[in-house]
């Protein structure tokens, strides 16, 4: 259990990694806080970061968008930017700004762990071209969005993502939540109720190759849709139908 608020900087240098931590105090935990602090502890460069723990346990803590994004406009110098990130451990953490993390091209995985995040914000992994895995544990468990409810607009977006299973906690999936994931070839749905939002999402017009796996029957997809429209739209590419 996390008794206290840290975010936690590792960086490896001739096979020595070195670790600083920023505690916050209170409030929005900002850009320019988390770089004020690593600054008065002679680090001048956040581009050496290539991990971060966040453990953020207090509900009274939030983010400031753009907070770990190189499109931040805080972050207007080049090193002052997370141009190294791969890695991201996400523990008792129950909130993502929107554009967390956006446009960090370098970052690879997250973990989430022991979270209770509710909602995956827009944009907050928008841009994360090297993005493949999201992880529930150390482990290398498939994360499966559990206790997630909502997921922003462009939240995945351009991400290298190829399975998704998402959790029946989910019930709003926002706009174009997976564009551009050209690798993405199957996603899952634990909940029927979300299949009529996911469908009018666009998610087959702008995945070609992706498969839907529905947890509902044909039946219910037409009580859902009593013109059959989406049926006929979708039925190559949804699978128990």
């Amino acid at each position: 259990m996390v008794t206290y608020n840290e975010i936690k900087f590792q960086y490896t240098s001739n096979n020595i990694t070195y670790s600083y931590t920023y505690y916050p105090t209170a409030g929005t935990i900002t850009f320019n806080n988390i770089y004020s602090y690593l600054s008065q502890n002679n680090i001048t460069s956040l581009s050496i970061f290539d991990t971060i723990r966040i453990s953020i346990s207090s509900s009274s803590f939030t983010f400031e968008s753009y907070l770990f994004s190189p499109n931040n406009t805080n972050a207007n110098n080049s090193n002052k930017k997370f141009t190294r990130l791969k890695n991201v451990y996400l523990n008792n953490l129950n909130f993502l700004s929107n554009y967390c993390f956006y446009n960090i091209t370098s970052l690879e995985t997250v973990y989430f762990l022991n979270t209770n995040i509710t909602n995956i914000n827009s944009y907050c992994f928008s841009g994360c071209t090297s993005l493949k895995n999201l992880y529930k544990d150390i482990n290398g468990t498939n994360y499966n969005f559990q206790y997630i409810i909502t997921i922003g607009n462009n939240a995945l977006e351009n991400t290298k993502l190829t399975s998704l299973t998402i959790s029946s906690t989910v019930t709003s999936i926002g706009n174009n939540c997976f564009k551009g994931m050209n690798m993405l070839t199957d996603i899952y749905f634990e909940n029927s109720l979300l299949n009529n939002i996911i469908i009018d999402n666009n998610i087959i017009d702008q995945n070609k190759n992706v498969t839907i796996h529905l947890n509902m029957t044909k039946a219910q997809l037409l009580a859902l849709d009593p013109t059959s429209n989406n049926i006929r739209k979708y039925h190559n590419f949804i699978t128990g139908l």
